[in-house]
């Protein structure tokens, strides 16, 4: 039915109809213990318990039977990628950026030294004569 678009672990409509509500007097609900329209006698509580449980083992088995054959090509692809990566040219690791870009100027250099250099660090700021004098009179 609809479990194949439910989410894992969730109560299909059916299962909620018969246990929460014992079916009330809906058609799908008669339908389930038997007594429709093909004149069966009613299947018991527990016959219609069995019944769901069947179902949602089965559901379940089906669920894992896809989730394995999902990890199979996954594992699949990973290999044929691979394959494929040999195929690309990526740029040599080890390439160097002078190379690249030729030698270091001067402002280069010396805009490298700076970004490595220590920061000073702030002082105590200077003292007006007004306030060294009333440090002097406290003393």
């Amino acid at each position: 039915g609809d479990s194949e678009s439910e989410g894992e672990g969730q109560m299909d409509r059916e299962y909620v109809e018969e246990m929460h509500f014992g079916g009330g007097l809906t058609k799908s609900a008669s339908l389930a213990r038997g007594s429709g329209e093909d004149g069966s006698a009613p299947r018991s509580r527990k016959e219609v318990l069995e019944d769901m449980i069947a179902r949602s083992k089965e559901s379940k088995r089906e669920r894992q039977k896809s989730k394995a054959e999902q990890t199979e090509g996954f594992a699949k692809l990973d290999e044929e990628f691979g394959e494929l990566t040999g195929l690309l040219n990526f740029r040599p690791k080890d390439e160097d950026k002078k190379s690249r870009f030729g030698e270091l100027d001067e402002y280069e250099k010396s805009v490298r030294a700076l970004a490595f250099e220590s920061r000073s660090k702030p002082t105590d700021r200077i003292k007006s004569d007004v306030e060294v004098a009333t440090e002097e009179l406290e003393k």
